[in-house]
């Protein structure tokens, strides 16, 4: 049962640097936008 828990453990924990990852990308394209106005 322990080993059961902590392999859930760290699928969470992958899950939380995909979402991470998503937010980057989204920053980055708000400054390309703020580039083409300029």
């Amino acid at each position: 049962k322990q080993q059961q828990q902590q392999q859930q453990q760290q699928q969470q924990q992958q899950q939380q640097q995909q979402q991470q990852q998503q937010q980057q990308q989204q920053q980055q394209q708000q400054q390309q936008q703020q580039q083409q106005q300029q």
